[in-house]
């Protein structure tokens, strides 16, 4: 993934940082204008993929900051998130 490259309505902006299996962007809504971080998962297996989700669902029940904005699959397989921007 590249700078101007999107995902749903999010264009990335720069990458933050990679972690473990997954990235992390600064990205900027489309029509917002709102900046976020989107985190992507880069090795995708079945266990991966699962975790990651059950971690947005988590996350997302628990209420806490970042709060999950979007969570989902690109229709070229890429996993995402995208969290509240906190601080960048």
């Amino acid at each position: 993934m590249n700078p101007g490259d999107r995902i749903g309505r999010f264009s990335l902006v720069r990458m933050i940082r990679s972690e473990g299996d997954s990235a992390y962007y600064e990205a900027r809504h489309e029509e917002l204008g709102v900046t976020v971080v989107l985190r992507t998962l880069e090795r995708r297996t079945a266990e991966s993929l699962d975790a990651f989700f059950l971690e947005a669902k988590t996350i997302a029940e628990k209420r806490t900051r970042p709060h999950i904005l979007d969570v989902g699959i690109t229709d070229d397989g890429v996993a995402y998130m995208v969290l509240e921007s906190i601080s960048i």
